[in-house]
């Protein structure tokens, strides 16, 4: 340690008594701070306490410790403002040296400075004694551990006015303290192990053995954990391969937190593919088929009818039961019809009667015929529809204020299954050996045949625009133009070896259909693909094209909902650089048209026991077209903790495991490293709305925002004790994480604390018993 002349002491340290507990802590601290490990303290500092003996004339005994010390340490409390030996001591120290060698350290009280007369405000200031008025030449800077009543001497905001005191009795700059402090401590750490070492000394040989049998424990379950991961990811394929599409997902799940491996992530990405249309799944019955669904899109109702007889009401969105009918029917439900505005149900069966309900008061309203309905269409007007019972008789009902009545009935040479009304309110109906037939809707006898061959005909639809109709059986399908009804070359469904048990156009203008075929749910536009199935066969199927909504209805009771355009669609799969390197984290532009992805060689050491890592690669690629347009090479020695995109991914931000924080110009690929501080791993990145600031935090608490235009820190964390940051929906807001849990909110252009949110204590919780396995 350097000591100018014969002066014994760096600093005396000058208190009041009362504050003796706060004396002694600081005085611990300095002396131990950025110490090295063969001496010691670092600094030298008196106290009077811990050096003077009992001695006959204390007075004495201070003035040549004063006299020995090149600064003053005054510990400003209001207490020490009015003590008199703190002024003897401060008077003495004016008399024989400069104000300038004195170091303020404020524990309570105020201290105001006043640029207008050149010194303290008086009238403010009551934390320091009076011998200082007009001693400073300027405005002096204070260390302040005002804050820090209650905390640990490891406290961040504790450790940083430490520092500011080494720094100016030492004559250093403070993040060279700071840096030297750290590297102390490590040497320390590094020291007391090897010396740990040399103790043991016999034991060695047993040491090391036990590590070797811990390690080679690890490596097993490292192994074991690796195989587990594999195998869940077969049986997931496994599920998906036999249309268990939630068993899939589960397999894959578990198979990527066993392990990421590359099986696992395959599983999973195909098991989320296949399913990306997937909307909801509702357990309407146990095990009785459904026959019969139909949608309520305008409430948010789905309508299912089992082979039992039972009706049911469900809110597909929440999942919740409305309503639940027994026995409705004595046979199965074969068939659900809604009126266009959603007030009205027609409900019918292959025995005994067909009924008519208020979906206001979801509740029956009337029974309309003895014979059973196989088939049930209403007409355009809502107040009036068409039913065909097991003969194959057509019957036109309407309703009126004493009820419904049936208008006219006419017989048909066929058995009808299906029933369908065109826009101009013709009426078209499909038979069981497949020929359709269009009617007169005002007397309901045949006009002609569309399809006289026994082919096509079991199922039929119309689109919503009112020009195709749709005829699906067996294992054909075709479109039939009506205005014209012309046939239209059409997919052949033999294309999917299987036969159609339902079909439904998708589109307002008929440009797609669904089909289901057995388990599987087709959608066919240009080319058929599947985009949906059920472990057992579906037994019925309905479409709202308006909404985008697909329902169907399985063997076993269960009811899917599904979207022919989902939201949740996968891009594009972009491939790392090289085959041993992972993705580690992401991160997309507010707009959502670039991704930025890092890439490393990072991977689990086991004899370390963490993630290490050599080189580091950063992909920015375009999420509609997947094209990687940009690949930064090298950009940091080791793990990519974070990155961020600015607005119009103008800008790229990145966070390394180097303690480095780097700016990316992301269409030249140019960088500036912004701040590194190989101590302390860069943990977060953050740009604000507008792209003019970049805010930064490191692991040790210490946090800054750049201003990219300036090019210079406009804000800098202070005490160091930062978790994380993230910029407020308003213009110039800031919300900063303390690492003891508070929340402020900050004003960056005016540099202001708008407040600041303690959380309460933390409640006592319950520990939660472990998941099942799927």
């Amino acid at each position: 340690m350097e000591r100018k002349g014969d002066l014994l002491f760096d600093g005396f340290l000058s208190y009041s008594h009362s504050n003796v507990d706060q004396a002694e802590a600081l005085h611990r601290e300095l002396e131990r701070f950025a110490r090295p490990w063969y001496r010691p303290r670092g600094v030298h500092v008196f106290i009077d306490k811990a050096n003077l003996a009992a001695a006959p004339v204390l007075r004495e005994e201070i003035a040549s410790a004063l006299s020995a010390a090149r600064f003053l340490i005054l510990l400003a409390s209001r207490v020490s403002a009015k003590s008199a030996w703190v002024d003897l001591e401060v008077r003495w120290w004016l008399d024989h040296r400069s104000a300038d060698s004195i170091i303020l350290v404020r524990i309570d009280g105020v201290i105001r400075w006043d640029k207008v007369t050149g010194d303290f405000d008086w009238q403010v200031t009551d934390a320091l004694p009076a011998a200082l008025k007009g001693q400073f030449k300027g405005e002096s800077l204070y260390a302040d551990l005002a804050d820090t009543q209650g905390l640990p001497v490891q406290a961040p905001a504790f450790r940083h006015a430490v520092a500011q005191v080494v720094a100016r009795l030492r004559g250093v700059p403070l993040d060279a303290i700071l840096g030297e402090h750290l590297l102390r401590r490590r040497q320390a750490r590094l020291t007391v192990a090897a010396v740990a070492v040399l103790v043991v000394g016999l034991g060695v040989g047993s040491v090391v053995l036990d590590r070797r049998a811990r390690i080679e424990k690890v490596a097993k379950e490292g192994q074991r954990a690796l195989s587990l991961s594999r195998e869940y990811a077969a049986k997931s394929h496994f599920a998906l391969a036999h249309h268990d599409a939630r068993g899939a997902v589960l397999w894959g799940l578990v198979a990527v937190h066993k392990a990421e491996t590359t099986e696992a992530r395959g599983a999973l990405l195909e098991a989320l593919v296949a399913t990306q249309h997937f909307v909801a799944e509702l357990p309407v019955a146990a095990e009785a088929p459904i026959d019969a669904v139909a949608l309520v899109v305008s409430r948010g109702w789905l309508i299912a009818g089992d082979r039992q007889g039972v009706l049911s009401i469900w809110d597909f969105r929440q999942g919740q039961c409305l309503a639940r009918f027994e026995r409705v029917s004595p046979g199965a439900i074969t068939s659900i019809s809604v009126s266009a505005d959603g007030q009205l149900a027609l409900v019918g069966s292959d025995e005994g009667a067909w009924s008519l309900w208020d979906l206001n008061r979801r509740a029956r309203i009337q029974v309309l015929d003895a014979q059973a309905a196989f088939a049930l269409a209403f007409q355009r007007t809502g107040s009036s529809w068409v039913s065909a019972d097991r003969v194959g008789t057509l019957s036109q009902w309407t309703l009126g204020p004493n009820g419904a009545s049936m208008v006219r009935r006419a017989p048909s040479s066929d058995s009808v299954v299906s029933v369908a009304v065109t826009t101009d309110n013709r009426i078209v109906t499909g038979s069981v050996i497949g020929v359709v037939r269009l009617h007169d809707a005002n007397t309901l006898r045949p006009l002609r045949d569309i399809d006289p061959e026994p082919s096509t005909g079991a199922v039929v639809d119309v689109s919503a625009d009112g020009r195709w109709l749709l005829l699906a059986g067996g294992m054909f399908v075709r479109r039939v133009d009506l205005r014209d009804l012309s046939p239209e070359a059409a997919p052949d469904a033999r294309q999917l070896e299987a036969t159609v048990d339902a079909a439904r156009f998708v589109r307002p203008s008929g440009g797609e259909v669904a089909l289901a075929t057995q388990q599987e749910l087709h959608l066919w536009g240009d080319t058929p693909r599947v985009i949906g199935f059920h472990a057992t066969s579906i037994m019925s199927l309905a479409a709202d094209p308006q909404s985008g909504l697909l329902v169907t209805g399985d063997g076993r009771g269960r009811v899917r909902v599904w979207a022919f355009q989902p939201n949740n669609g996968f891009v594009r799969i972009v491939r790392t650089p090289a085959d041993d390197m992972g993705f580690q984290v992401a991160a997309l532009d507010p707009d959502g048209r670039s991704l930025a992805i890092a890439a490393s060689d990072a991977h689990f050491d086991l004899t370390r026991g963490r993630w290490v890592s050599k080189r580091a690669n950063i992909l920015i690629a375009d999420t509609t077209t997947g094209v990687v347009k940009r690949t930064l090479l090298d950009v940091h020695r080791g793990y990519v903790n974070a990155l961020a995109l600015s607005p119009g991914a103008k800008w790229l931000a990145s966070a390394g495991d180097d303690g480095c924080v780097t700016l990316w110009d992301a269409s030249q690929g140019n960088s500036r490293a912004i701040d590194c501080t190989p101590s302390s791993p860069a943990t977060a990145v953050s740009f604000d709305a507008d792209g003019r600031w970049l805010a930064y935090v490191h692991s040790d608490g210490l946090a800054a925002v750049w201003d990219i235009a300036q090019e210079k820190i406009i804000w800098q964390a202070n005490p160091p004790d930062v978790r994380s940051i993230a910029f407020g929906g308003s213009e110039g807001k800031m919300y900063v994480v303390r690492v003891d849990g508070r929340l402020e909110l900050r004003d960056v252009v005016k540099g202001t604390s708008q407040g600041i949110y303690s959380p309460p204590p933390p409640k006592r919780q319950r520990r939660l018993a472990p998941l099942p396995q799927p």
